[in-house]
């Protein structure tokens, strides 16, 4: 899971990705992602993932403009555990 003081969605992450996690998660650190996409998973759960064009990084990565990370995630809001199939939708 990734995310900041408003809430937290699960990532997606694929080979070399799961390597960088393990050794920033170790390390207590963080990543900057840039250029992801967010995935319906299962039809119905929110999930991102670093696309084709996107990045992922170990903080800081060089970048000027790279905020600095969260000072916490906050995991009680988690985006992805939302079954997107039960939100009503209002109609005006």
């Amino acid at each position: 899971e990734v995310g900041d003081e408003s809430g937290s969605v699960s990532l997606r992450a694929r080979d070399e990705q799961i390597d960088l996690l393990q050794r920033v998660s170790s390390d207590a650190g963080a990543i900057v992602l840039r250029n992801c996409t967010m995935e319906l998973y299962q039809g119905k759960h929110l999930r991102l993932a670093v696309s084709k064009w996107g990045k992922m990084s170990v903080y800081p990565d060089g970048i000027d403009s790279t905020p600095s990370p969260p000072t916490r995630i906050n995991q009680e809001i988690n985006f992805s555990l939302v079954d997107l199939n039960l939100i009503a939708t209002s109609k005006s």
